[in-house]
């Protein structure tokens, strides 16, 4: 088991890998081990859309990088570019974060497809459709962190989600901050999702904290 060191420069025993100014080095083991656990997250997140569409939804296509904290604004096309962002906590979990970040032509179509309207529908950020794609974002993420529960038996719940839509900066000013206190990579997961008639692309950030991460690697992650 891997134990929280002591100071600021320390060796994983079992690992030998190093932890320098808090930030945590992995293996290539634990990075693949990560990274298959966020996919099956984040398809079974997007699976749990189908009973509040009353359609079927599903995954086809989900990349993934961790990159540098911040070149999250320009991996999304810019700070500048208009986004829709659904913004969530980790109670008890100080630092994790999530958000899901679409276009607003993609966010208007999701509404369409989740209220069972026609493609084209919603043209406007009233109450109906933030409530819509709030809801969107618990459900999504109550999913999602279902997964990171049962793979580490480390209970998880969400806070209430925050649905903003600004330049991509302003959305993720707070989180980001907040998030480069602990560490300065994040995993970014890119997404194609909808019907079978309909797709949209999306983008999941996932944004743990160096002590969550630690802490599901000795609960399980490390199996």
């Amino acid at each position: 088991m891997v134990k929280r060191p002591e100071g600021t420069d320390a060796e994983f025993s079992k690992y030998g890998e190093e932890i320098l100014t808090n930030q945590l080095a992995y293996t290539s083991e634990q990075h693949s081990r990560w990274d298959a656990v966020m996919r099956k997250a984040v398809n079974h997140s997007i699976s749990g859309l189908t009973d509040m569409a009353g359609a079927n939804i599903s995954v086809s296509e989900i990349t993934s990088q961790t990159v540098d904290v911040t070149q999250i604004p320009d991996k999304l096309g810019g700070a500048e570019k208009i986004t829709v962002g659904i913004l969530l906590a980790v109670e008890e979990k100080p630092g994790f974060h999530m958000a899901l970040l679409h276009s607003p032509e993609a966010a208007y179509s999701i509404i369409d497809i989740l209220l069972g309207q026609e493609l084209g529908t919603s043209n406007e950020m009233g109450e109906l459709e933030l409530s819509t794609l709030g809801e969107m974002g618990n459900i999504m993420c109550s999913f999602f962190l279902n997964v990171m529960g049962d793979e580490t038996g480390i209970q998880l719940m969400t806070t209430p989600p925050t649905v903003r839509e600004d330049m991509t900066g302003a959305v993720l000013d707070y989180i980001l901050a907040e998030i480069m206190m602990d560490t300065d990579e994040v995993d970014l997961l890119q997404t194609t999702y909808g019907t079978e008639n309909t797709k949209v692309d999306g983008t999941f950030i996932v944004l743990p904290s160096n002590d969550f991460r630690l802490q599901a690697f000795e609960k399980g992650l490390a199996a």
